[in-house]
């Protein structure tokens, strides 16, 4: 599987947006994604299945091929940003996650990345 240009730079400007804030961008090996998200396969998972699973994302570019959800953990992987900013509020230790998908020409996935994007305690 090959990436365009264009891809890369799309998956870089993402992570370089994410990077703005002050705390440090971490990026999660592929496998510990595989053990909490074991359904995303490249190549193999079509968009439709993401969505059927995860919900809406919390984001969309490109006109849906590329989409972010957000993820929190506290404990418990969850990917709803309502559940996380309820621990957030009560003060309960929680680590904020975007997972990025980018999808090819028949919708399947293509890349993807989860990426610590802040941490509260």
């Amino acid at each position: 599987m090959t990436f365009t240009i264009k891809q890369i730079s799309i998956l870089i400007i993402v992570v370089v947006i994410l990077s703005c804030s002050k705390q440090q961008i971490v990026q999660v090996d592929k496998s510990d994604v595989s053990k909490c998200l074991p359904f995303l396969k490249l190549g193999l998972t079509e968009k439709q299945e993401i969505l059927d699973r995860l919900g809406d994302p919390a984001n969309s570019y490109e006109g849906g091929r590329i989409i972010t959800y957000t993820v929190c953990d506290g404990g418990i992987w969850r990917v709803n940003v309502i559940k996380c900013d309820e621990k957030i509020s009560r003060g309960i230790e929680a680590a904020v996650y975007t997972l990025v998908l980018i999808f090819g020409p028949k919708n399947e996935l293509e890349q993807y990345s989860l990426v610590r994007t802040r941490y509260y305690r």
